[in-house]
């Protein structure tokens, strides 16, 4: 790379030298203004001189031109050549360019040879100016009555314009030297006054970059530099603060990390549990040798083994979208009673198991139907009360939900939600960071259960739901968990209350059989769902692409189009879109399947043309009932087998029976089946269950009920007081 020497120069030489240059320059450039202005104007006057001079001759030349009196012409000639400095040479032309009479260098010449300017003038009739290095030549045509008789022209020194300039020129000169020795003077006096302060910021600054963050500069100007040197102060207070900060980051992002490593630490064992017991008993079941009774015992636990699989991954795929900014509010009418009273039988059975009272107080002025988004409410009730059970070893967990007043707007109402438990508690150096991702409190940690995502995940869906939630906790005596959302009543006719009461196994036939058609390109997807709806008697077409299915669509007309929306040839949008397009297609009911987990993608798809939307894996319930709101379809259901539900004992008497006979097993069975526990090996456990004495069925049953349900924490809790007992 090529280096100019004025590279190294200092900043002062720079400036001097710069300043210096400008002033030259601005100087040359006044100068050549001026030069050019005076050449102009000398020109244009010039230029009028001989234009007066032309029109002067053509009056006197018009008659002599038109007698050809020479005599006349000569003596025109003679009173034009008196003044030699200007006028250096004038000249009559006739008609065909030929000069008649030449008037320069103070003699008369008659009858030379034809001049091409004079041709020129002739044949043009306004003025020909010729500009040559020392004069100016203008020629005009003499004419009479539109007839060219002949032309004049006279050559004008530019000699007085010459003498000007040079005038000019050397005035230029002195005033640009005069100037250059003053510029030079004050760029020295300013390049002193910048480069000193600068030097002093210069120096600052290589004691900043060598770790001295205390650097302050104190100028005493008002300028620039000081404002320079204030920021400069500022900078360094500012550097401070990220360095400080960074350092806070980065422990925090350590123990980020840290919490990382414990969560993929936990789902490994929360992902195991599961998949586990679904090899296992899949594994079981193709073996063949078991009975259809057994068969049926295993393929319930595979099933519920994949439900919480599905549970744990879609928590984990919550959290990515809460952190990605994904996540979006799906509001809906729904029947809000009839949702605590599902959650209180779903944790019913779980709270006796540990002997621990639940309660369910919902005040009076709480309406029944509500619009907000019911799959978020239920996830964060559900997460409360898992955790109020899981750390509570006694006493019993209340659920409470009161509404305080109304909003501005009638329609608008406030719920608040308390879940209330008398379990472990939370020290008051683990509230701080109880909704932080991955993160778990000590007695979350020592259960060994949980993925640290719960707690994270349930807050976000309150902010969304327009609430906050709140926590206090005393440890060794509890918690409570409280938060509110905002909804919006709704009427009992906005709730769904199709719903299937069972197993379908048929349709009412009314004299039409719904025409489905499946558009999947998996072809396993293609027979799940194929299977499913033939069983109950429907005419069910194929189709593995969007192309596929507008063929069939149009030979076929279904009334219903079960549409996955990512395929090869034709995705399910454009086959939407295609569909919808036409004016039958309108009346055809569209209904995307998806895979996706975004919740958001549903707007997409609803704009795209569908009808509806179910996402995978689905479940039979939400096949049939999907249909039932769209087709009116009324099915035939199958007789549920009654069977006799052991009523779950009172905690007095069912404590201690349970102790007694585990503790009739030896103490290696009893470490085994601790292990297996932690571990969440269910074959394990029900390899131990097997060789249980049939004197202690009750702990076999409840054993395996505990195991089929994944309530791992319950058979610990057993072991526990067991050995303290």
């Amino acid at each position: 790379m090529i280096r100019f020497p004025w590279q190294r120069w200092s900043l002062a030489v720079k400036i001097t030298s710069m300043m210096t240059l400008s002033i030259v320059l601005a100087v040359a450039s006044v100068t050549l203004l001026s030069l050019h202005r005076e050449r102009q104007a000398f020109r244009r006057e010039l230029k009028s001189q001989a234009q007066l001079m032309l029109d002067l001759m053509e009056i006197s030349a018009q008659d002599a031109l038109y007698y050809q009196d020479v005599d006349l012409l000569s003596d025109l000639m003679r009173r034009l050549g008196k003044d030699r400095y200007i006028v250096l040479s004038s000249r009559i032309y006739d008609n065909q360019g030929q000069i008649l009479v030449d008037a320069s260098d103070q003699s008369l010449k008659y009858g030379i040879q034809i001049d091409p300017f004079a041709q020129q003038v002739i044949a043009q009739p306004a003025i020909l100016f010729q500009w040559k290095s020392d004069s100016l030549l203008a020629g005009q045509a003499v004419t009479i009555e539109n007839q060219t008789l002949g032309a004049i022209s006279v050559e004008l020194s530019t000699a007085p314009l010459n003498r000007k300039i040079s005038t000019v020129r050397d005035r230029g000169i002195l005033v640009a030297f005069l100037a250059v020795i003053i510029g030079m003077l004050l760029s020295l006096l300013l390049s002193r006054s910048i480069t000193n302060p600068l030097q002093h910021v210069v120096e600052a600054t290589k004691r900043l970059a060598e770790g001295d963050l205390e650097q302050q500069l104190a100028l005493q100007n008002e300028d620039e530099l000081a404002t320079l040197a204030n920021a400069f102060n500022r900078m360094t207070a500012q550097l401070r603060e990220t360095i400080l900060t960074l350092q806070q980051t980065k422990e925090k992002a350590e123990v980020a990390n840290r919490a990382k490593s414990e969560f993929l630490a936990n789902m490994s064992h929360e992902l195991r549990t599961p998949l586990n017991a679904i090899l296992g008993f899949t594994q079981i079941i193709l073996r063949g040798d078991t009975s259809p009774q057994e068969q049926h015992n295993y393929i319930e636990i595979v099933n519920r083994s994949g439900e919480h699989l599905l549970s744990l991954i879609n928590d984990i795929l919550e959290m990515s979208k809460i952190e990605a900014g994904k996540i979006t509010l799906n509001p809906g009418s729904f029947d809000l009673y009839r949702l605590l009273n599902t959650l209180e039988e779903m944790f019913r059975l779980k709270a006796q198991a540990k002997s621990l009272q639940l309660l369910f107080e919902r005040a009076p002025e709480v309406p029944q139907y509500i619009q907000t988004d019911e799959s978020k409410l239920r996830q964060v009730l559900i997460n409360l009360l898992s955790n109020a059970i899981k750390f509570t070893q006694e006493g019993g967990i209340v659920l409470r939900v009161v509404a305080p007043s109304k909003l501005e707007n009638k329609e608008k109402i406030e719920l608040i939600f308390e879940v209330e438990d008398t379990g472990a508690g939370i020290a008051p150096d683990e509230i701080s960071r109880l909704f932080e991702a991955f993160s778990q409190t000590e007695s979350g940690l020592q259960s060994n259960e949980g993925t640290g995502l719960g707690l994270p995940i349930s807050r976000k869906f309150v902010q969304l739901m327009g609430g906050q939630m709140k926590v206090k906790s005393t440890p060794n005596y509890g918690s409570v968990f409280r938060f509110n959302i905002q909804a919006t009543l709704a009427n009992s006719q906005d709730i769904d209350k199709i719903s299937p009461q069972g197993k379908v196994i048929g349709i009412k036939n009314e004299g039409r059989i719904p025409r489905i058609l499946i558009v999947e390109d998996k072809p396993i997807n293609r027979q799940l769902l194929n299977k499913l709806l033939t069983t109950v008697g429907l005419d069910v077409r194929e189709a593995t692409n969007g192309q596929e299915a507008l063929e069939v669509w149009e030979n076929w007309k279904p009334q219903l189009i079960w549409m996955d929306m990512r395929m090869p040839v034709m995705d399910g949008y454009e086959a939407t879109r295609r569909i919808k397009a036409e004016s039958q297609g309108k009346k055809t009911i569209i209904v995307a399947l998806t895979a996706s987990a975004l919740e958001e993608e549903r707007a997409e798809i609803l704009e795209t043309g569908c009808d509806d939307f179910v996402r995978k894996p689905f479940r039979e319930a939400e096949i049939f009932t999907t249909m039932a709101t769209h087709l009116n379809l009324n099915y035939v259901y199958q007789e549920a087998q009654k069977s006799p539900t052991p009523q779950a004992d009172s905690p007095k008497t069912l404590k201690r029976p349970l102790e007694e006979q585990l503790q009739q097993m030896s103490s290696e069975w009893i470490e085994q089946l601790q292990q297996s526990a932690i571990k969440g090996l269910d074959d394990e456990i029900m390899k131990l269950i097997a060789q249980i004495p049939e004197d202690n069925g009750s702990l076999a049953k409840t054993l395996r009920d505990w195991t089929n349900n994944f309530d791992f924490d319950a058979i610990l809790e057993l072991i526990q007081q067991c050995q303290k007992g």
